[in-house]
This record gives structure tokens, C-alpha cells and sequence, in this order.
């Protein structure tokens, strides 16, 4: 009878500190559709890129596409991997360099601060100044309305 209580026990911690992404909507199918661009900083700088003008992301699958104006700037393949905290994305570029980086996604708002290929991963979600670090906050467009 002891085995069963144990049995019964693994399983109930198993099942109630299950954090994988199967847990709850994978990060990658709530990151599908478009985004605008609200705010940025590069290397410590702030972007002058400013909606509803400004850059717009549509992800489709695993592809993200960047738009600037209407007309697509760059296109990537990600890949999330939401274990680590903060949260890590890679991005491969055009060229097949991958660009390492941080991501945060909460209820309608995208954060993402990501490096050149060959550079280390951020930490943070800063792109402070020396740093290389590129910053940028998404929204939906239907949450800038109203």
C-alpha cells in the first residue's frame, strides 16, 4: 500500500508542476499574426521609428516577417526556446547567421531584445549604450486603437 501512495504522489507533483510549453499555448502560436513596433533603443539609443508609420512584424509559422513602411525590410526564421528565464529566441537571418536573443511575451505586448550573430545572448531587456543590443516593444495594432 505504501508503493501505491508513493506512485500516486510522483504523479500528482508530476502533473501539477508540469511548466512545459504543452502546459499552456505554446509561445510560438501566440506570437502568430501582426505586430507594431511602439518603442525601440539600439545601443543605448532611442529608435525614431514610431507607429502607425513605422515597423510592423507578421509571423507566419516560424518565418517573421519586417516591414517598414508597407515593404518588407528583412525576413527571419525563429526558434523559441521558453525554459531559460528570460526566454530565448533565435533568429536566422537571410544570410544563415543566427542572431541570439531575449524575448517576453505577455497579454498583447511582444518584447524583444536581441544581438548581432556571434555575439553573446542579452540578459536583459536593456540595450544599453556599448552594449550592440537591439530593443524593440510590439503591440498589436488593435490594442493601439482607442
Amino acid at each position: 500500500m505504501g508503493s501505491k501512495h508513493a506512485l500516486l504522489l510522483t504523479l500528482m507533483l508530476l502533473s501539477s508542476g508540469d511548466k512545459s510549453p504543452a502546459a499552456a499555448p505554446k509561445d510560438l502560436d501566440r506570437l502568430q499574426g501582426e505586430w507594431m513596433m511602439v518603442s525601440g533603443r539600439v545601443d543605448g539609443v532611442e529608435s525614431a521609428v514610431k507607429p502607425p508609420d513605422g515597423m510592423r512584424c507578421t509571423v507566419r509559422g516560424d518565418k517573421v516577417s519586417f516591414l517598414h513602411d508597407g515593404k518588407v525590410v528583412e525576413e527571419v526564421t525563429v526558434k523559441l526556446d521558453p525554459a531559460p528565464t528570460p526566454k530565448a529566441i533565435d533568429a536566422t537571418l537571410e544570410s544563415k547567421q543566427v542572431a541570439p536573443g531575449i524575448y517576453r511575451l505577455d497579454e498583447g505586448t511582444f518584447t524583444l531584445c536581441y544581438t548581432a550573430p556571434g555575439k553573446g545572448r542579452p540578459s536583459d531587456f536593456a540595450a544599453k549604450a556599448g552594449t550592440g543590443h537591439k530593443l524593440s516593444v510590439w503591440k498589436r495594432p488593435a490594442k493601439l486603437k482607442g
